[in-house]
């Protein structure tokens, strides 16, 4: 079976894609990492904002909500701007978010500032998407196995360095030491990344095709986040499901 035209024609630098390969994987673990530390630290919402704890479990699928809704929105923006253009654009607004929620006076503020922070899940996308155009077919399998490792190493570090952390410094803790690293990831994959040379710009974006994917995406989430607490036969449940 013969390869594409694109993939012969391009040249694949050995060098540069190990680079590449070590900064992603810092990505794809920081993101993670960031996003499961806060688990633990849920029953402290509860005291610090006066939340039951179905309220405070929010803060989970809010998140989940928002990022599975912005996945086709992201992943199209990357092929018509570019990978990396994009890529940079998404993990400074991440970064952003992650330092806002560490300062919410209130509640309501946080769960908004994780909505915008659920931007950091569509920032997978991108990432095998730049590992797919500069790997060999024959490398590609072990890089995107690594990255795919990344998620879960992530979540497992998370869980007993967030609970270490949250114990001794508070919830804000686990944000504060995650922060600099984020920004640091970002100024990186800025200067170190190199442009996608297979773009789409004639591509019309399809915002309300995206609404409509994502929307539904984003209903199905919360009712599987929320279907316990509502009770999975109430009409919140069924409707949201519907």
């Amino acid at each position: 079976m013969q390869e594409p035209q694109a993939e012969k024609a391009h040249v694949y630098d050995a060098h540069y894609r190990n680079r590449l390969l070590v900064l992603l994987v810092g990505v794809m673990f920081t993101v993670f990492y960031i996003e499961t530390m806060i688990t633990p630290s849920l029953p402290s919402f509860t005291t610090e904002f006066g939340v039951s704890i179905a309220q405070a479990s929010l803060v989970i699928a809010f998140y989940a909500m928002s990022g599975t809704a912005l996945v086709p929105v992201i992943g199209k923006l990357g092929d018509v701007y570019g990978k990396k253009r994009i890529l940079v654009y998404v993990l400074f607004i991440y970064a952003a978010a992650v330092s806002i929620t560490s300062f919410s006076p209130n509640f309501t503020f946080l769960l908004v500032t994780r909505i915008v922070q659920g931007i950091g899940i569509s920032i997978s996308p991108l990432v095998f998407s730049l590992v797919r155009e500069e790997f060999p077919r024959d490398k590609l399998p072990k890089a995107v196995g690594l990255l795919s490792g990344m998620s879960g190493a992530g979540l497992a570090v998370a869980l007993p360095l967030g609970s270490l952390i949250s114990n001794y410094y508070g919830w804000q803790g686990t944000y504060h030491t995650a922060i600099p690293f984020v920004i640091v990831l970002a100024v990186l994959t800025y200067v170190l990344v190199k442009e996608s040379p297979y773009k789409r710009p004639n591509v019309k974006i399809d915002y309300i095709g995206a609404t409509l994917l994502g929307a539904p995406l984003a209903l199905v989430i919360l009712t599987l986040a929320q279907g316990p607490t509502w009770g999975w036969a109430s009409v919140n449940t069924i409707s949201s499901a519907a």
